[in-house]
């Protein structure tokens, strides 16, 4: 079952809290080979969400690569959950190596940066 985001019940109670970023995706399923191009719209260090129109089923194994500024993340992930026409919930899989998770803490604390200079 699904709330009104596409995102499965019981969602809000992640593993790590996520932040609102725009950054170019490529997804690749690990399974057939088939390459997306899509955009990241929110990160946490656990996981990410993919939006566009052609998700993944649930399940898929896949290879995300995304760049932004200087950094360049790629790691294999599993897609969490799939909602029609809108996007995938992607976590990441297996130890990332200690410079990617540099990378996506680099990008965390500018998308929470960017999120206290937002007027209230």
């Amino acid at each position: 079952m699904s709330n009104n985001a596409g995102e499965p019940r019981g969602a809000e109670r992640r593993e790590a809290e996520r932040y609102a970023v725009r950054i170019e995706a490529q997804i690749t399923d690990l399974g057939t080979y088939a390459t997306l191009n899509a955009q990241c719209t929110n990160i946490s260090i656990s996981g990410c969400y993919i939006t566009t129109a052609n998700p993944y089923p649930a399940g898929t194994p896949i290879r995300l690569s995304m760049k932004e500024g200087g950094g360049v993340f790629d790691c294999t992930a599993r897609v969490a959950y799939s909602a029609w026409a809108a996007g995938m919930g992607v976590a990441f899989v297996g130890p990332l190596a200690l410079e990617k998770v540099g990378i996506l803490k680099d990008w965390i604390a500018d998308a929470a940066l960017r999120l206290r200079k937002l007027p209230a």
